[in-house]
């Protein structure tokens, strides 16, 4: 059975050059309640400085095996900087980094708006380390051809 069951993108007319997107383990689209292996649902943020707009939402199956299910739940968060989930296991952590993505954990119940705020106010104010590579990093992707990988580039 496919792994995500259903997928809504949000499209916006004259996309906004989003700083950073991120996403959220949640099944209720308010709070992080989820754990990110066994997430039913993720919503993923565009974020910069003046504004947070929903971009996507997928909806999983659970009757999958543990592999596509950690598959399809890093696919769909291509492009995200971060992941917000309570609880995150030692091999999704692996390939959440190895993918560019850094994998937060926050308390169970925690608001997304809030989250969403604090991270604009540290991007106001100057992001931390992980935030920085990321920021840098995504703005990478914005200027390169279409189908450009980091895994394309090089350092000299």
């Amino acid at each position: 059975m496919v792994p995500v069951s259903r997928h809504l993108h949000v499209i916006r007319e004259g996309e906004t050059p989003y700083m950073i997107r991120v996403a959220f383990a949640t099944n209720d689209g308010e709070t992080v309640n989820e754990h990110f292996g066994s997430a039913r649902s993720f919503s993923i943020y565009g974020v910069t400085t003046d504004r947070c707009d929903l971009l996507s939402v997928a909806e999983f199956t659970l009757d999958s095996s543990e592999e596509d299910r950690l598959q399809a739940r890093i696919e769909f968060l291509s492009g995200c900087a971060a992941v917000y989930s309570y609880a995150c296991g030692a091999a999704a952590i692996r390939r959440l980094i190895a993918k560019g993505i850094q994998p937060i954990r926050v308390s169970e119940e925690a608001s997304i708006t809030d989250l969403l705020k604090a991270l604009q106010r540290e991007i106001e104010r100057g992001p931390g380390s992980w935030l920085a590579k990321a920021i840098a990093r995504q703005q990478l992707l914005l200027k390169s051809p279409p189908g450009y990988s980091e895994a394309d580039s090089w350092e000299e």
